[in-house]
């Protein structure tokens, strides 16, 4: 049984987002555990504007990260699921839009507070990408062909 190119680059594609989503929480994790070290320490006017200091942005910053690493990772799961399975790749456009959602959401966090992260767009990228390719695998349901 082959698979198609579409299947081999979403497979790929796939591991490599679950391998940026894992560095990704252990980031999202740091700024979670590592916050409660800052506390009253940075008042940078940004954060005075929220009524935060920098241990409180961080925590929800934090926050952001795990959940949206946490979806990368299960984008991933669903995508080498679905490139081995085309009939299974439903759930791998539900997870990925949200996916999409929450890596474009911690991206605009990361810029508005002044640490641009280029991690948050490239795995926003891979997403966007896998979501293309799942469409070409769909297309091959039922086709005896690609399994």
């Amino acid at each position: 049984m082959r698979k198609s190119n579409a299947q081999v680059a979403l497979k790929v594609i796939s591991i490599i987002i679950m391998i940026s989503a894992i560095l990704t929480l252990i980031l999202g994790l740091l700024s979670i555990f590592g916050g409660a070290l800052l506390t009253g320490t940075d008042q940078d006017s940004f954060y005075v504007a929220l009524g935060m200091d920098a241990s409180q942005a961080l925590l929800i910053f934090g926050i952001i990260i795990v959940v949206a690493a946490l979806v990368d990772l299960f984008v991933g799961i669903f995508g080498v699921r679905g490139a081995n399975n085309p009939d299974k790749i439903g759930p791998f456009y539900v997870i990925s839009i949200i996916g999409v959602i929450l890596d474009v959401g911690a991206l605009v966090y990361s810029i508005f507070t002044g640490g641009f992260q280029v991690m948050y767009l490239i795995e926003a990228i891979f997403v966007i990408v896998c979501m293309l390719l799942a469409g070409s695998v769909r297309k091959q349901r039922g086709s005896s062909n690609y399994r």
